[in-house]
């Protein structure tokens, strides 16, 4: 920097600290702010869901990890997707949220597909999942 910059910055700079500058106060008077809340956890994607009772084949309710099925509180996931023990949640097209456990498998299960253990009559089941929907995003809470 020339010996001419550096006198001109020195004079701007005496001229500022004479000047009377002044900000207005209290000109926001009152914020709001706005937060969206979405589902906690990790957002694993899109997946399809269905159900399964424990009237469908011999398993009943012993599961691959040996938890004990419990209605809308377990689910059968691919194991390669999503690992055991995971806990999801999941909001329906009717507002109920489900938070679920990951303790199964099935031979169906592969990729984005959740089966959720239904512990009543397949016609009700099927009138549940009509309600609650059959697509949806998922998100991994632990």
């Amino acid at each position: 920097m020339t010996n001419l910059m550096k006198a001109i910055c020195g004079v701007i700079t005496a001229l500022m600290a004479l000047l009377p500058i002044t900000f207005p106060k209290n000109v926001i008077t009152e914020t709001t702010t706005t937060v969206e809340v979405t589902q906690a956890g990790t957002n694993l994607g899109t997946f399809k869901l269905t159900f399964y009772t424990p009237h469908d084949d011999k398993w009943g309710y012993q599961t691959a990890t040996g938890v004990r099925s419990e209605h809308l509180k377990t689910c059968a996931v691919d194991p390669n997707v999503i690992p055991y023990g995971s806990v999801l949640q999941i909001t329906g097209s009717n507002g109920q949220t489900l938070t679920l456990k990951a303790v199964d498998c099935g031979s169906a299960i592969k990729g984005n597909k959740i089966d959720i253990f239904w512990d009543g009559d397949t016609q009700s089941g099927y009138d549940w999942m009509a309600k609650f929907g059959t697509t949806h995003e998922v998100y991994k809470v632990n």
